[in-house]
C-alpha cells in the first residue's frame, strides 16, 4: 500500500495492480482511500497523485466511490477521470436464507477446485462474463477483458476459496469467496450458459456450504447492469445497501 498525504485528514492510499498491466501495455494502479476535508485539498491530492503516476508511467488508474459523494465526483471529473461502471453492494444474514426443498432436488456436487479444474473455470470466466469494470469500459478491448478475467482465476485459486459445481464430472459453475471471521465476501462466480437452469440451485448450494463453514453474513459487489444476477440475489433475500461509481483514467 502506498500513500500521498497532506495531513491526517487529507490523504490517498493506493496499490499497484500488475495483473491489469497487459490491458494497457503499461503499469496500472487502484486508489483504495481518498479522504479530504475541503474540495481544495481534494484537488491538491488528485494532482499530486496524477503527477506521481506520470513519473512512474502509470497508464491506468481506477477508483470506486460512494454514490452520494458529490464533491469527489466533481474532483475526479475535473481531472479527466471517467465514470465507466456502477456497482451495487448486496448483503445478507445467511440464516435468513430459507430452506428450499426444490433446489435440494437438483443433482450435482460442489467441491474445492483443483489445479486441473482451472482451464474449465477460466473458460466460464472468459465466455460468460459481460459485466464489470473492464467488460463495460468502451476503451477496453473485449478480448483483453476476457483474458483479464481468465488471469484473475489464477490469483483466486492461490488466495481465495474456489469452489466448483459438477454434473457427471463436468464443471458447470464456480464460486470464489473470502472469509474473515464469520463474514464471507463473494468475489467472483458464474455458471456455464448451457447449465443456466442450475444457477439458482448452485448459488443455494454455495450458501448452504458457507453455513457449514461458520459464516453468518455475506456481502457481494454486483454490476448494476447485470439485472439477472440482481434478481438472483433478491430472490435469496439479499438487501442492496450501497451504490458505487467506478471511475478510471487512461493516460
Amino acid at each position: 500500500m502506498h500513500y500521498i498525504t497532506l495531513n491526517k485528514n487529507n490523504f490517498i492510499s493506493f496499490h499497484e495492480t500488475p495483473w491489469n498491466n497487459f490491458l494497457f501495455d503499461g503499469n496500472t494502479n487502484e486508489i483504495d482511500t481518498f479522504e479530504f476535508d475541503t474540495v481544495e485539498n481534494g484537488n491538491k491530492l488528485i494532482s499530486l497523485f496524477d503527477d506521481l503516476c506520470n513519473v512512474n508511467t502509470i497508464k491506468y488508474s481506477c477508483i470506486r466511490i460512494g454514490g452520494d459523494n458529490k464533491n469527489l465526483k466533481s474532483i475526479l471529473e475535473d481531472s479527466n477521470y471517467k465514470n465507466v461502471e456502477t456497482s451495487i453492494k448486496a448483503i445478507c444474514n445467511i440464516n435468513q436464507i430459507p430452506k428450499n426443498k426444490l433446489f435440494d432436488k437438483f443433482k450435482f456436487s460442489i467441491e474445492p477446485s483443483t489445479i486441473n479444474d482451472l482451464k474449465f473455470i477460466k473458460n466460464i470466466a472468459e465466455t460468460e462474463f459481460k459485466y464489470g469494470r473492464f467488460s463495460e469500459d468502451s476503451k477496453v478491448d473485449t478480448n483483453h477483458s476476457k483474458t483479464r478475467n481468465s488471469n484473475w482465476i489464477d490469483s483466486l485459486y492461490e488466495k481465495s476459496h474456489l469452489i466448483v459445481g459438477k454434473v457427471d464430472f463436468n464443471i458447470f459453475g464456480f464460486m470464489a469467496f473470502d472469509i474473515k471471521d464469520t463474514n464471507a465476501n463473494l468475489v467472483l462466480g458464474g455458471v456455464d450458459s448451457n447449465y443456466s437452469y442450475l444457477a439458482y440451485p448452485f448459488w443455494y448450494a454455495i450458501f448452504e456450504k458457507l453455513k457449514t463453514m461458520g459464516v453468518k453474513n455475506i456481502d457481494v459487489m454486483i454490476s448494476a447492469s447485470n439485472i439477472g444476477i440482481l434478481n438472483l440475489y433478491s430472490k435469496f433475500g439479499f438487501k442492496f445497501s450501497d451504490t458505487y461509481f467506478g471511475y478510471r483514467k487512461i493516460r
